[in-house]
Formats: C-alpha cells, structure tokens, sequence
C-alpha cells in the first residue's frame, strides 16, 4: 500500500492511502515510537500499517491533534480523492 502521513494545506494531520482498510474506520492511533498508524473500528481487530518516517512537525502535531484525516486517493492523485473521513486520533499511553 502506497501511503504517507502528512501535515494538509489545512494544516491538518492527514493520512493518504491508495488501498481501501479492512476495516471500517472509526478512529485511529499513531505509535510515534513503533512508526505504526492502527485504524480501529467496530470489529474486534483493527489494521496496523507501518509508516516509513514521521516527519518531526507531524510527531509535535500527534501529541496534541484530537483528529486525523483519512484520505484514499488513487495512485497518488492528492487533489482528487477517492473518499476522505475524519476519525479521533489517540496515541499510545505507557502506564
């Protein structure tokens, strides 16, 4: 799967991709540390998606950001989406 999580022109955290989830998405979490995005949804599992660099903007952003933008665009046509979706963003907690 072709992807990258960026900083949009609306300076908001955004996450393009050219492969449909197997799941539906209800909300996402990046683990800064792992350098994994998961979607979870209402199913019991979720899909965890390796990412290749965070740039630093975007890790300062994960901290404090409630939302992500999902965005599925095809072959990296970025001005024309196939389908966008905004979900709560959470970051991993150690205890």
């Amino acid at each position: 799967m072709k992807a990258s999580l960026v900083l949009n022109h609306k300076n908001q955290i955004a996450f393009f991709y050219t492969v449909p989830f197997t799941v539906v998405p209800e909300w996402a979490s990046v683990d800064v540390a792992k350098g994994e995005l998961f979607i979870g949804g209402k199913e019991s599992e979720g899909q965890r998606i390796k990412l290749e660099h965070i740039d630093t903007r975007i890790y300062e952003r994960v901290k404090t950001e409630p939302k992500i933008l999902l965005v599925r665009v095809k072959d990296d046509q970025t001005k024309d989406p196939l389908e966008a979706l905004s979900v709560p963003l959470m970051i991993p907690q150690q205890l």
